[in-house]
This record gives structure tokens, sequence and C-alpha cells, in this order.
């Protein structure tokens, strides 16, 4: 790997640096943490007038960043970070996006710790530069694209250009001030603002982003609880897929005592309680399962509703024969200690089942997705700030094997988009899930897998 104890002195990373205090401005007595900050090339700067933290794996580094005046503490990020939710005003993510697995936990962490209105800056290399563009044409591989990590190498595991980090960002609860590239090819400048085409080319992306105001999970679906059944299942496509999925997920519940993470208004419980299930389901948001009581009580069923986060659950080991979650395994900010629990909780052989978002790469998606829109459009949503995370097959397969389970099928579900739903009349309604059951072999929007302990 490269050596990054040497002083950096090369034109182009001096100019990287320059932008980026640019971008944060003179300011004093604020919190700064620069994470995976290395020997603290850009933040030493910031010392003095500021209290500025470092976070880095590597004790050789911080003990150089250390020296500089940096508050330094060894961590690996791709743990989350060791400090409290907004206690930061700045944060600094230069040059190490591009080095982290789970992107989209690590941004989550830095959206986490900044306080409202802070700032972020962030860098990272543009796979998409001139000079990578050229490369392909000669087909080499682009410039910071690697497939090794021997002597010499930066260690990248991720590629980014401009629309991907933009992306990115707003999903995570960010609002873009400002993006610039530092370099096209070796001339080593700044694009002027007015020429936004060629900022593209760059070579690095260096982007100042502000943390947005943000609701949390908690308390989106406290405002929204009254309006969430109409909201999500009165009308016909929501009648729809309520039905199919609740459907695909009875098939695989294993003996009479379930648990469901993230129960809402009891949209699966009330169905199972009917059933004979001994169902207990556990909710954050008392609004929601207020709302699922009441409807038990009309009904005089007996289910157990509580209180509770899936990362904790408060039930000896043992307890059920089947844990299930539906729209709520994308907001589980650590979803391996969730499945973990879940597993705990299990008896031998007891199963669990998810289903959850898919990260699709269907061709036109955008016109599915404006469809889709359109279809719905002036409808009321309910939209926490807090980013849902996307999955892929393989990605919750490991999941699953990482948190001991066995896995006994995994597979995509939910084939037909909104539009083809909505404009179905009535009496086809009933032989469409026949055709999702055909189309699920080679597309689908959500991932349905099945584990046993």
């Amino acid at each position: 790997m490269r050596d990054y104890l040497t002083e950096v002195t090369d034109k182009n990373n001096l100019i990287r640096r320059d932008r980026c205090l640019k971008m944060i401005g003179p300011i004093s007595g604020k919190r700064i943490l620069d994470v995976g900050c290395g020997t603290g090339f850009i933040s030493r700067s910031l010392t003095g007038k500021n209290e500025v933290h470092g976070v880095d794996i590597s004790a050789e580094y911080l003990s150089r960043a250390a020296s500089y005046g940096i508050k330094t503490e060894q961590w690996d990020i791709q743990k989350g970070l060791p400090f409290d939710s907004s206690s930061f005003d700045v944060v600094l993510l230069a040059e190490v996006l591009e080095h982290v697995f789970d992107t989209d936990a690590l941004l989550s962490e830095v959206r986490r710790v900044l306080k409202e209105d802070g700032v972020l800056v962030l860098t990272v290399p543009n796979v998409c530069s001139l000079v990578s563009r050229v490369q392909v044409g000669l087909g080499r591989l682009p410039s910071y694209v690697e497939h090794h990590c021997r002597e010499g190498m930066a260690g990248h595991i991720r590629g980014y250009n401009l629309p991907a980090v933009k992306k990115q960002l707003l999903e995570h609860g960010f609002k873009i001030d400002n993006i610039r590239t530092n370099a096209i090819v070796g001339w080593r400048f700044f694009i002027p603002w007015p020429w936004r085409f060629l900022r593209s080319f760059g070579e690095i992306i260096i982007v100042k982003a502000r943390a947005k105001k943000m609701m949390g999970i908690k308390e989106a679906y406290t405002v929204g609880a009254e309006d969430y059944d109409g909201l999500r299942f009165s009308s016909k496509v929501g009648e729809y897929y309520y039905k199919v999925e609740m459907g695909k997920i009875f098939r695989h519940l294993k003996g009479p005592k379930v648990l469901e993470l993230g129960c809402g208004t009891g949209r699966y419980g009330i169905p199972l309680a009917r059933l004979g299930f001994d169902y207990t389901g556990i909710d954050i948001t008392p609004a929601m399962l207020n709302i699922a009581k009441e409807k038990a009580r009309k009904e005089n069923l007996k289910l157990e509703l509580l209180e509770m986060d899936a990362h904790e659950l408060n039930f000896k080991e043992a307890t059920f024969d089947s844990v299930f979650c539906d729209r709520t395994f994308k907001f589980f900010h650590d979803p391996i200690k969730a499945l973990e629990e879940a597993h705990r909780v299990l008896k031998p052989g007891g199963r669990i089942i998810i289903d959850t978002e898919r990260i699709t790469r269907v061709p036109f998606t955008w016109l599915i997705d404006a469809m889709n829109w359109w279809m719905t459009a002036g409808a009321p949503r309910l939209k926490p700030a807090v980013s849902p995370r996307f999955y892929s097959k393989e990605v919750v397969g490991g999941m699953l094997l990482e948190a001991k389970f066995k896995i006994l099928e995994i597979k995509r579900i939910i084939a037909l988009p909104i539009f083809l739903v909505w404009m179905s009349p009535k009496f086809l309604l009933r032989y469409l899930p026949r055709i999702e059951s055909s189309l699920e072999k080679v597309k689908g929007s959500k991932i349905l897998a099945v584990g046993e302990k």
C-alpha cells in the first residue's frame, strides 16, 4: 500500500487541501471531525482556534496527527463513529469514501454526528475524469480504479463520478452548496464556476454540503400514524401489494409463536391473530402501536404489542418459532446486530423472514419511476429523512450468514411496477400474482429472504 506518512508535496494534493480549507472558511470556536484523518494533512490547519478531532485506524498516522494538536482516536470507521449525535459543526471526509465497503453506513454516521446545518467537506477521486475516459477508450483501467492492494496502490474499492456523489449525499439528508474539481489532465487549476460542463472532467471531486433538518423514523411515523393505513393500503395498488407480500411471508412462517420487527399499525399482526398464531409485535413508535391495539380491541383479538427496538430485543433466548419484518429492515442502522438479536430469540430450527427493497438495475428504471410518480401524484407521503438502505440479494444473504443463519431461500419479488397494477381492471387483479411469480425469476423490486437457525 502507499506510504501516507510521507509528507504530501505534489501540487495536485496541495490544491485539494487549499480548496477544502476555502470551502470550510475562516472559522473559530467550532468542533471539527476529520474522518480517516491520517496524519492530519488538511485538518491540522484548523487547530488552534478550533477543537479538532481525528479518527483513523492507523496508530502510526494518529501519532503524527496528534503532534499537530489534533485530538485523535483509533477506530475502524466501518463500525460507525464513536461520537454523540449532533456533536460537530464540521466534518471532513477527504479521500476516504472510496476505501469503504459500506459507504451508506458511513454517510449515515457522518450525518448523525453533524449538527443541523453543519458542514460536510468531502473529496473523492473521479473515475470519469478526462484522463480516465481516454484510458478506457484505449482499453486500459481508468485512473483510481484498482484490482489489487500491492505496494504503491491506494486501496480503492469504490468508484465515484459527479452524479453518484450528488445522488448519495442527497439520499442521506445533505444539501449541496458547491461542487468543484481540482485538475484536468496535468493542468493544476480549479474549474471556474461558470464552466460547469467541464467539472466532470476533473481528477478529484470536492464537495461542500450542509446537513438538512431531518425528521427521524420515530418522529415521522408518529406524525403520520393516523394516515398510515390510508396512504399505504387503501388504494387498489396498495391493497394488491399488501396481499401479495402477506401471502409470501405467511407461507414461510413456522410454529405458533411469531415475532414481527416493526409491526406498525398491525397490518400483519391482526390477520395472524385471527389465524390463531401467538403473535408478538414490536415497534419504536407508540402512536403506531396504539392504532394496532385499538384494532385488536375492536375484534377482541389477543396479541402482544410492545415498544421496543429491533437492535435490543428484551426477550429470553429461544422464545420464538419465527421472526419476520417487512418495510422496516431498510431502516435498521445496524442490520447485522438486528439479525443477531433475531437469531438469539429464535428457537433452534426457527425461521427469519425478511421482505425488503432491492437495489434495482432494471433498464429504463427512470421511465418506470416517472410513471409510478404520475400515478400517485398529489398523494401525501410519509418520508422520514433517515435514509433507507437498499440491498442486493448477495448482500442480504451475506448478512444472514454473518448472523449465523442457514439460508433456505432468497429471491426477488414484486416484479410488476405500480402503473401496470394501477391500469389493470379489477377482474385481472386475481391473475397478476401468477404473472408476478413468472417475472420474479428475472426481476423484482424487493427481496424475500428466508433463513433458519
